[in-house]
C-alpha cells in the first residue's frame, strides 16, 4: 500500500495486493430514502472483499455494501480514478482502465476488459469475456464475448456507419442532368 490509502473497518484485503496513493476502500455507499421532507441516509453496514493479487490505481473509490459485500475477485487490475459503488461484484482478471464508474449493485462477469470512462448503469449483469472500448455507457446486461464501444455501446460493426456517418457520393450529371461521360448512365441511381 502506497501513501494515503484508506481502508475502513471491517474490509479485507487479500494477500500481493497494490493499492495505490489516495484509494479510499470502504466508505459508505450513495444510499438515501427520500421523504416529504428530507432524504435519510441508509446506512451501509457491510464491507469490501478485496481478494489476492488485486491492483488498484490512485484515487479510486470502493463503496462498502449496503448489507453483505462489495467483492473484487482475484487478479482485478484498476487504473487509476475508478468508482466502484456499493454490493457491486468484479470478477476475476477484469480489467478497468482510468475514469470507470460502476454503479450499485452490478455483477460484472471474469475476464473483462474496459477501456477508459466506461461507465454501468447500477444492477445489470455483465457477463464473462466482455471488451468494452473508451466512453461507452451501459444501460442494459450483456452476453458474454462480446466487444461494444462508443457512446451508445453498440457492437463493434455497426459502429463507423453509426457514430460517424460518411456522406453519400452525389451523382455526376452533365449539363443537361445527363449521365456522365462514359454512356454508362453513371451517377443515376435505379
Amino acid at each position: 500500500m502506497f501513501a494515503n490509502v484508506t481502508i475502513y473497518s471491517d474490509c479485507v484485503v487479500g494477500a500481493n495486493c497494490i493499492i495505490h496513493s489516495g484509494t479510499v476502500i470502504g466508505s459508505d455507499g450513495f444510499r438515501f430514502a427520500t421523504g416529504p421532507n428530507a432524504a435519510a441516509k441508509i446506512p451501509q453496514i457491510g464491507n469490501v472483499v478485496i481478494e489476492d493479487d488485486v491492483e488498484i490505481g490512485a484515487n479510486c473509490a470502493i463503496d462498502r455494501a449496503t448489507l453483505g459485500s462489495t467483492i473484487l475477485r482475484r487478479g482485478v487490475k484498476f487504473d487509476n480514478l475508478i468508482h466502484i459503488a456499493h454490493n457491486v461484484e468484479v470478477g476475476e482478471n477484469t480489467y478497468y482502465a482510468a475514469g470507470g464508474v460502476v454503479a450499485g449493485s452490478t455483477r460484472i462477469g471474469k475476464n473483462c476488459m474496459f477501456s477508459g470512462q466506461v461507465g454501468i448503469i447500477g444492477h445489470l449483469k455483465m457477463r464473462r469475456w466482455h471488451h468494452h472500448r473508451g466512453a461507452e455507457r451501459h444501460q442494459q446486461g450483456h452476453q458474454g464475448g462480446r466487444g461494444l464501444h462508443g457512446l451508445t455501446g453498440v457492437g463493434g460493426r455497426q459502429v463507423p456507419q453509426e457514430l460517424h456517418p460518411l456522406p453519400q457520393p452525389r451523382p455526376h450529371r452533365g449539363a443537361a442532368g445527363e449521365a456522365g461521360e462514359g454512356g454508362e448512365g453513371r451517377g443515376r441511381r435505379p
